[in-house]
């Protein structure tokens, strides 16, 4: 029985150590701007490579990193292979401190690069952050 025991054992430890070795492997691609002092863009595609068909899961975040309160615009859009789409926001609001996130996903109907592209622009300039992801 000690024997069993410990091939038993042997084999929970090959499974655990194989599962964190799997998970260190890329699954998001994640970019951040920070070129605007006032704003943290952040875009991420999940994971970084699907099959044709498949879907990345896209977030796109904006963070007031200003002491005060700010009217920015935001903007963000996928392209992929042959094709590409956007969507505009011209006067969001944010607090000191505050977040403003989308999430959605993008389907993958061809072979190829997709990439997510955010910005948040005002006066003083834009940040501006592109994450990647590949179909195929």
């Amino acid at each position: 029985m000690a024997l069993r025991a410990r091939v038993a054992l042997s084999g929970l430890i090959i499974l655990v150590l194989t599962a964190g070795t799997l998970a260190a492997v890329s699954v998001a691609s994640t970019a951040s701007g920070h070129q605007n002092p006032r704003y943290l863009v952040t875009a991420t595609l999940r994971p970084t490579t699907v099959s044709v068909h498949g879907d990345f899961w896209a977030t796109v975040t904006v963070k007031n990193t200003d002491a005060l309160r700010r009217t920015l615009q935001v903007d963000y859009a996928v392209t992929k292979p042959g094709s590409g789409s956007g969507t505009a926001f011209p006067a969001v609001q944010l607090r000191p401190g505050q977040v403003w996130k989308r999430m959605f996903n993008v389907h993958a109907g061809a072979r190829g690069r997709y990439s997510l592209t955010i910005r948040a622009h005002d006066g003083l300039g834009t940040s501006k952050a592109i994450a990647q992801g590949r179909a195929g």
